[in-house]
Order: C-alpha cells, then sequence, then structure tokens
C-alpha cells in the first residue's frame, strides 16, 4: 500500500478515535453509563460494531469496550524514514475509524435526536435523513440481493458546479444505483448542490443524503452490513462472512469528489476491507494492484465526465440498463421522482379529469407488433400546464396468453412508465394519474413514448407468453369516454371473479408461499432438486414442481425471502421420510371429508398425507463436457488445442506482446503456453480452463465448442493427463455410483485421487476397465485379509479378500467432486446428488447401478440400497422419483 496514503489513513483514524473519545466522555459526565443510545427502529443496534464485534452497544456504558478496541487496532503514525508494509495497518485504523464513528453518530442522536429526518425524504428542517431504520431496510435492501440495485456509490464532497453534480447523480440513477451522500468540500456538499438544481432526494429517487460531515458516511457501510445480516443471514460478529458477502455480492464504491483530508483516507481504508475502492477527482496517490479489493484499491484523478464509467469499471459491476426506445433518462431509480405544479407540462386523471388504462387480449390476426397510434393531440399541440383526459388501451396477443393474465399484465404498467425521468404515474384502471413534465417534454418525451415504454416492457418482461403488442393512445374526451364504457364491466367481472375464489383456490394456484428451512430440498420441473438455500443464494427466477391436487405442475418463482427461524415441525412419515416445514406450510391430506390443504402445525399423528408415488417428468437430454466438470483453476496442456487457440489469437492481435497487454495475461505465461507444447512445462506457465474461457471469448471463438476440443491437462510436477472421452456417459457415471458406494475421494497436497474397496472380482475389474478407458492408465491394487465389522447391533464377519484399488490420477478425483461425490457435508454423508439429478435419465440410471453394485442387495419383496447419512438416502429416492420408480 501507498506509504502516502497510509499514513494519511492512519493519522485521520487517530484523529477520529480520538474525537469520538471526547464525545464518549462529554456523554458519560451528561448522562452516565446506563443512558440508551442507539440508531432510530433498528434491531442491529451500530450495526458495524454489532455486525464485525457481535457487540450490541445499547447503552453508553456498552461504548467503553468498543472505544479499547479501536485504541488496541490504532497503529503508530507512520514514520518518515521507516519502510514497513502498511496494508494491514491501514485496514485496522479503518476499521477502527468506522467503530468511532458510529459511536460519534450515535451519540448526535443522544445530543440533538432532530439533526437527522428519520424519514425516507428530506423534510422542511433538514435535507439529511440519517442511518436507515429497519422498515427501510427490508424495503429497500431485497433490491440489493434481487439485482434491482446492484451496488451504490458513497459520494464524499462535492463538485465544482451544480451542473457537473446532476450529470454524475443522473448517470448513477440510470446505472441503478443507490447514491449515498456526506462530508463537504469547501463549504459545499454533493446533496446540498442537487437541492439546488431541484433534483428529487431520499430513499424512493436513490439519492440519499445521509449526512453533512465525514462521520455519516458511516451509515452506507452500515446499511451494507445490515444487508449482509439480514437477507444473507450472517451472524452478527462473523466479521469474515460480513465482509466477503459485500466483496462478492454488494458492488459498492467509494467517490471522492474534492480534496481529499486525512479523515477522508481513513474512511477509504475502511471501505478497503468490506471490498469497496476508492475512485478520486483529484491527484492523490493510486494503490492499483489487486487484493482485498477485486480490481484496483484506489484510482485518482479522474475527469468528472468518465467518473462514474471509471468506478464501474474498477467495483467489477456488471450493469443491466433497461434498453427502452425514449428520449429521457430510463431505469427504476426514477420510479419514486414527483413531477410538481411549477414543473408540469402535462397532466391526466388524479381525479381532475378521466384517465384509464385497460390491456386486454386479443387474436393474433387482430394485433400489429410494435404499432403505436396516438388519437387526438400529442404534447406539441397542446399548452403548458394543460389538464386532458387520456386512455392507454394496450392490446396483447400470445400463443401462450390466456385472459387470466389481463389484469397481471396491466398492473405491471405503472411500473414500466414510472421508470421514465420526468414522467410520474400514480393508480391503474380508471383511477389512473399520469403527469409529464416541462423538462421531459423539452427532452422530446411525446404522448407515443408511453406506447414505446410499455411495448417495449411487455417484449421484455412477458416475452414467453406474449408476442404481439400493440398500443392505442386517446386524448379526446369522447374517444376516452367510449374507452371507459367499455373498460369498466370488465373491470367489474375482473374484480367478481377473485371475490369469488374460496380461500383454498387462492392457496393453491395464487399464493404457493413456500416456507421451509435450511436444507431442505426443492424439486424442478426437469426431475433434478435444489437446497432451498442455493435457490436464494442464486436469486432464482426459475420454475419448481409444485402439488396441484394430485398431479406435479410447474410454478414460477415470483419472490424469495429470508426470513428468521420460526417454530420448526419434523415429521416423519410411515414409509421412513422424514419433512422439516415451518409451522405455516400447508400439507395435502386425505381426511373424510375429502382432500384439504392444512397447516403442519394442524398435522395430527395417523393423518395421511398425498404424495405421488410415481412421477414421469420430461428431463432434459444434454450431456454435459467432462470440462464443465473440473474446476476453474484446472491448467491446460493440450498442444492441439493450444496451437489452434495460438492462431486465433495471433490473428486477432498480430503478436504475442499486443495479445499479452489486451488480454491482461502476463506475457511469459501466455507465451509458454501458446508456443511450448512439452507435456512437463512447469505448470505455472499453464492456462487455466477460467483464462482460456476468458481469451476464447475475446478472440471470438466460442467456448461451447472450443471446450469439447480440450483432453490434456497439467497436475503436479508438471506431469500431463490425459481424458480419451470428451462428454459424460453412462459408464463414467456407473463409475461413480461404485465410488459413491464403496470408494472414497481422497485429497493429498494439491491433488485429489480416487480409492475403491471391494470384495467382489467382477466389480474390481469392472472398475479397473473403465477408469483404463477414460485414463489409459492401470490401478495400483493393495490385497488386504477380510476384516471384521462391528456396530452396536450388528457384526459382520468377512469371507473373502478386499482389493483395494488407487487411481494415481488427479483428474479422476476432480471429476468425482464436480458431480458431487466426495463433497458432502458432516450430515450429508459421502455425496451429494444435486447435480446428477440434472442430468438425463440415462446417465442418472447408470450412476444408480453403480450404486446398486456397491450398495445394494435383493429380498424376496424388495430392492434395497444402503446408505450411510438420510441425506443420501433423499437424494436416492428423488433420483428414483425422476426416473419414475416408486422409493420408501
Amino acid at each position: 500500500m501507498s506509504k502516502i496514503i497510509a499514513s494519511a489513513a492512519i493519522r485521520g483514524a487517530h484523529k477520529i478515535v480520538e474525537r469520538a473519545k471526547n464525545k464518549w466522555k462529554e456523554a458519560v459526565d451528561r448522562w452516565g453509563l446506563n443512558e440508551p443510545v442507539g440508531f432510530p427502529n433498528t434491531a442491529y443496534y451500530l450495526p458495524i460494531i454489532y455486525g464485525i464485534l457481535g457487540i450490541p452497544v445499547e447503552k453508553l456504558g456498552d461504548m467503553e469496550q468498543v472505544l479499547k478496541i479501536c485504541e488496541r487496532l490504532l497503529p503508530p503514525p507512520v514514520k518518515e524514514r521507516v519502510h514497513l508494509p502498511y496494508l494491514a495497518p491501514a485496514l485496522d485504523a479503518g476499521m477502527a475509524t468506522l467503530f468511532a464513528e458510529e459511536i460519534i453518530e450515535a451519540i448526535r442522536y443522544l445530543e440533538d435526536p432532530d439533526f437527522y429526518t428519520k424519514t425516507e425524504e428530506p423534510n422542511e428542517k433538514t435535507i439529511w435523513l440519517g442511518a436507515a431504520d429497519d422498515v427501510i431496510l427490508r424495503k429497500r435492501g431485497i433490491e440489493f440481493v434481487d439485482g434491482t440495485a446492484p451496488g451504490f456509490a458513497a459520494i464524499l464532497g462535492s463538485v465544482p458546479d451544480n451542473e457537473t453534480a446532476v450529470k454524475i447523480a443522473r448517470e448513477l440513477q440510470q446505472k441503478n444505483l443507490y447514491v449515498f451522500m456526506a462530508a463537504e468540500h469547501e463549504g459545499k456538499r454533493f446533496a446540498e448542490q442537487l437541492v439546488e438544481e431541484g433534483v428529487d432526494i431520499g430513499w424512493p429517487t436513490r439519492l440519499v443524503s445521509f449526512g453533512p460531515d465525514i462521520t455519516a458516511a458511516v451509515f452506507a457501510i452500515g446499511f451494507a452490513t445490515r444487508v449482509a445480516m439480514s437477507f444473507g443471514g450472517i451472524q452478527p460478529g462473523d466479521f469474515r462472512k460480513i465482509l466477503i458477502y459485500n466483496k462478492d455480492r454488494t458492488f459498492a464504491f467509494v467517490m471522492a469528489l474534492g480534496h481529499v483530508t486525512e479523515e477522508w483516507y481513513a474512511n477509504a481504508a475502511g471501505a478497503i476491507n468490506w471490498g469497496f475502492p476508492t475512485i478520486a477527482d483529484t491527484p492523490i496517490p493510486q494503490i492499483l494492484p489487486t487484493g482485498i479489493c477485486t480490481y484496483e484499491h484506489v484510482v485518482s484523478n479522474v475527469p468528472h465526465d468518465q467518473i462514474v464509467s471509471k468506478s464501474i469499471e474498477v467495483r467489477g459491476l456488471k450493469v443491466t440498463i433497461t434498453e427502452v426506445p425514449v428520449p429521457v433518462p430510463y431505469a427504476p431509480a426514477f420510479e419514486g421522482e414527483r413531477v410538481r405544479r411549477d414543473e408540469l407540462y402535462f397532466e391526466s386523471g388524479g381525479g381532475k379529469s378521466h384517465a384509464c388504462e385497460f390491456l386486454r387480449m386479443r387474436d393474433m390476426r387482430e394485433v400489429e407488433d410494435g404499432k403505436i397510434e396516438v388519437i387526438g393531440p400529442d404534447l406539441d399541440d397542446i399548452p403548458e400546464g394543460s389538464l386532458r383526459p387520456l386512455a392507454i388501451v394496450v392490446d396483447v396477443a400470445g400463443r401462450r396468453m390466456k385472459e387470466e393474465f389481463e389484469p397481471i399484465l396491466e398492473r405491471q404498467i405503472h411500473d414500466f412508465i414510472n421508470y421514465a425521468h420526468g414522467v410520474m404515474h400514480m393508480g391503474q384502471r380508471d383511477i389512473a394519474w399520469i403527469r409529464i413534465s416541462k423538462a421531459a417534454k423539452e427532452a422530446g418525451f411525446r404522448l407515443k413514448h408511453l406506447g414505446d415504454i410499455i411495448h417495449a416492457r411487455l417484449h421484455q418482461d412477458f416475452g414467453q407468453i406474449i408476442d404481439k403488442v400493440q398500443v392505442t393512445i386517446y386524448s379526446e374526451e369522447d374517444k376516452v369516454n367510449e374507452i371507459l364504457e367499455m373498460a369498466r364491466p370488465v373491470y367489474r367481472a375482473r374484480d367478481e371473479r377473485i371475490e369469488g375464489m374460496r380461500d383454498e383456490e387462492v392457496d393453491t394456484f395464487y399464493s404457493c408461499t413456500l416456507c421451509v428451512p435450511k436444507g431442505e430440498l426443492i424439486l424442478l420441473p426437469d426431475g433434478s432438486f435444489k437446497r432451498v438455500e442455493r435457490l436464494f443464494d442464486e436469486g432464482s427466477d426459475d420454475f419448481v414442481l409444485s402439488l396441484n391436487g394430485d398431479k406435479f405442475q410447474p410454478r414460477r418463482i415470483e419472490e424469495l425471502f429470508l426470513n428468521p427461524t420460526r417454530q420448526i415441525y419434523r415429521i416423519t412419515l410411515s414409509n421412513g421420510n422424514r419433512l422439516s416445514l415451518t409451522y405455516n406450510h400447508k400439507v395435502l391430506v386425505d381426511r373424510p371429508e375429502g382432500l384439504v390443504w392444512i397447516e403442519a402445525s394442524n398435522l395430527k399423528p395417523g393423518d395421511w398425507l398425498v404424495s405421488p408415488s410415481i412421477t414421469r417428468i420430461a428431463a432434459q437430454e444434454k450431456v454435459p463436457y467432462l470440462v464443465d466438470l473440473l474446476p476453474a483453476d484446472m491448467k491446460v496442456s493440450d498442444v492441439g488445442f493450444l496451437m489452434r487457440l495460438r492462431d486465433k489469437v495471433l490473428g486477432r492481435y498480430g503478436s504475442p506482446a499486443r495479445a499479452s497487454r489486451e488480454l491482461g495475461v502476463p506475457y511469459n505465461r501466455l507465451y509458454s503456453a501458446l508456443y511450448f507444447g512439452r507435456a512437463d512445462l512447469r505448470s505455472h506457465h499453464r492456462l487455466t480452463l477460467e483464462e482460456l474461457k476468458g481469451i476464447c471469448e475475446k478472440v471470438g471463438w466460442n467456448w461451447d465448442e472450443a471446450k469439447g476440443e480440450i483432453c490434456e491437462f497439467s497436475g503436479e510436477k508438471g506431469l500431463g493427463y490425459r481424458l480419451n472421452k470428451l462428454t459424460l456417459d453412462e459408464e463414467i457415471m456407473y463409475l461413480a455410483g461404485l465410488v459413491a458406494s464403496d470408494g472414497c475421494v481422497v485429497r493429498r497436497g494439491k491433488g485429489t485421487f480416487v480409492q475403491f474397496t471391494n470384495s467382489e472380482p467382477a466389480l474390481i475389474e469392472e472398475f479397473d476397465r473403465i477408469q483404463m478407458e477414460l485414463f489409459g492408465t492401470k490401478c495400483e491394487r493393495t490385497e488386504l485379509e477380510p476384516r471384521e465389522s462391528l456396530s452396536d447391533t450388528l457384526r459382520i464377519v468377512g469371507r473373502r479378500p478386499i482389493t483395494v484399488l488407487h487411481v494415481h490420477n488427479p483428474i479422476i478425483g476432480k471429476l468425482m467432486l464436480g458431480l458431487g461425490i466426495g463433497s458432502g457435508g458432516e450430515d450429508e454423508g459421502k455425496w451429494n446428488g444435486e447435480f446428477i439429478s440434472t442430468l438425463p435419465p440415462s446417465l442418472v440410471a447408470a450412476f444408480l447401478r453403480g450404486l446398486f453394485d456397491g450398495d445394494g442387495h435383493v429380498t424376496d419383496k424388495h430392492i434395497c440400497i444402503s446408505c450411510g447419512r438420510y441425506r443420501e438416502a433423499q437424494n436416492i429416492l428423488l433420483l428414483l422419483k425422476k426416473l419414475g420408480i416408486s422409493t420408501y
């Protein structure tokens, strides 16, 4: 780390910690040690202290131990002539800074309760919002999880003029980022500059004015910490997981605008702990090597017209922008924006004139996709400030469209229109209210663009069910009245349909609320299954299998929430299966009055639960390449593939030197990998699968095609290993079943190897034959005498010698781990079947054959497979269910 930055950060940390100590002493003298303190309306106390240290600060006396920790974390100031590694001390100083700033801000709430608004938006007294309470956290924090808001920019200071401030804020909003503002530069603050230009600030517009001082920057880091605990399920005090969660999932950065003081340096050092880099517009020293942050840590002297794009690049943020053909900025960040009377150009509805929105399904022949028509005057023909009637009629058609979808799609119009900057929308149906600002009209926005928005968004969001969209906008009073007369009977019919539904119908077909504890398996339409926490981590909007009567039916996951632990009911069925459910999870029960859905808490011993015994599922038939199962850091030594890649690289860049610069791969590694094909080349000169994938994408070689040519890899000490097959087949899956039953995956150093133990000669020979065909090498054999096995209730005496096969090839071990064999935890057993369940049925069946040959037996009534853990048995049950085989 730069000595200049480290020394400034450490000096700044000393100042802030000293300020916190003085504030605390004054507060104790005034109120005493038992005075309650904290941020308003939150269960997370002072969130950074609570999240990182696990200390709940509830009163002034609790702060004393935190201040002592700050003193221990503070390194001594850097001496001019002493050159030491500065990264760790500076990071510690940054952490102490954030702890101290939370104490300062908590005492500020005590000293001046009205200093902050404690609301989502500024009030008449102040623009400073202070710490977000838990209501705001639940409402806004979920956006950081579902991707609606990929991250935030923590802005310190101000820019030379207000126009530049507005441009930066608008560009950040268009990227769907939140903007958290604090601190001042030369007496000006970024939030104040926006207010002076009439920009709406507050949580609804994602322009959040936390506070006027540098200490208010702690609210931004505190919010990120609370998101990790609330939505990431991380326990307070588990600092490592909190920091990693934010580095990997909260794409935030510090934007330093103006002179960087020592206190700013200290806050920047604190933010680096979370993986948040700093981008400055002044020529401060830079920290360019990667390490704690994904890429650079500090980048400076960035022009204002490039600072947003540079910040996004440095943080490694992948921004998705909704591409809608309108002349104004369009993004979710503008959803909460209001158009005030003095900003108004056009208004309709709101109880002052008729306005309605009506979406209806039409035959395919009746809809011309993309046709947008305005019947009546547009904004160019309407005086400024006009109040007029308006009707928006949306005709949709699609092969999968149904009449039941009409009201659902119609309700989306509110969000679609609201994302346009300068356009305000409220209400729906015949109580809609639309305002268009003068600025939007001057930018070129017209009534036609309302249709463009609806057309584009319906195709983007509901393209699976909609093929054609046509929008007609009426602005003549007699036409609007005709539409109202036509639409209102339809509105009433829709309402009557909803009102006529029974509770059971709503729960079954519409609510579909699924509450299950961590670890439970969710069945997907192709017969595969995932743990529920994986669905949450992946933010999946995929379909799951839902029971509709006695049939499985795919249902889309609409939303996922991580809730506090509730009362869990563990249910044991007569067939040996077990269920773990929250108290309110409904199950289908066969009772004398018929099939009924009841909550788990109302189950009684003797109830019969309905579960389809045989399920026929249309599974996918795509067979993965073996390369797909190997880890991303596996190094490739396939000469034929590398020579072909060399031709493509040189064809694109002309020389290895230029290719190295453009691809971001060190020259010696790129040159060695592409020009020296010796199998004994030292492995650190080899390129990994991940690196090769990136190179292929940049030179225009489709990775799905390229990876099919890779069959040789480097192991330890430069040894080469070859795969004689490219794709997964039944024999490899049979081998995997044998390993899962009577084998193990052994980790030795950096290598991963496989061992198989059995007393049946036929299985030993079959295992050896398959791996010989796969790798071209024979196994090492060890013969052991029969052994006696004991358990609490059973004694087994072996009668035949035992053979142990050792496969000294690290690739087979990595392939097994890729399949989920050898990766199970303490409670899961030797393997888990989540990946195997995604494979075609023929491969699943081959795996189960190997599992049965290793650990199965036959009785006069049943075919049985022995398992070491319940989760293994549960996996087998679901794999057999995918094949349509009844199991218990």
